[in-house]
Order: structure tokens, then sequence, then C-alpha cells
């Protein structure tokens, strides 16, 4: 990245670091189309059974489906 090295903190100083953000969108979002995501499909349904089970024990039911 032009010699810059990844910092975790957006506010962090743009001529030595680069951020999540420009990553995301210089490099992710770029790249999308030839990037395998399937190695996040585990913690993604992870997330999705902890929200659904979230919602069924505070007896919400926009996600009980």
């Amino acid at each position: 990245m032009n010699g810059r090295k990844f910092s975790a903190d957006n506010d962090a100083d743009s001529k030595t670091f680069y951020t999540k953000a420009f990553f995301a969108e210089n490099v992710v979002a770029k790249n999308a189309h030839g990037i395998n995501f399937n190695g996040f499909k585990p913690i993604l349904n992870r997330l999705v059974m902890t929200i659904k089970d979230y919602y069924n024990q505070t007896d919400m039911d926009c996600l009980k489906r």
C-alpha cells in the first residue's frame, strides 16, 4: 500500500498508515469478484444464531422465522 502499514485506528496518519476503510474500499471492494468469502460463513452463521437466540429469549418476533 505505497509503503504504508495497516492501522485499525481510523484517525491514523494517512501518510504512514492505511485504515480499515481504505483497505475495504480499495482492496476488498475492488477485488470482491475474485475473493472467496466462504471462510466467513461459519462465523456469520454463528452471529445469526446468536441474534435469533437473543430475540427468542427476549420474546421479540422479528427474527423468529
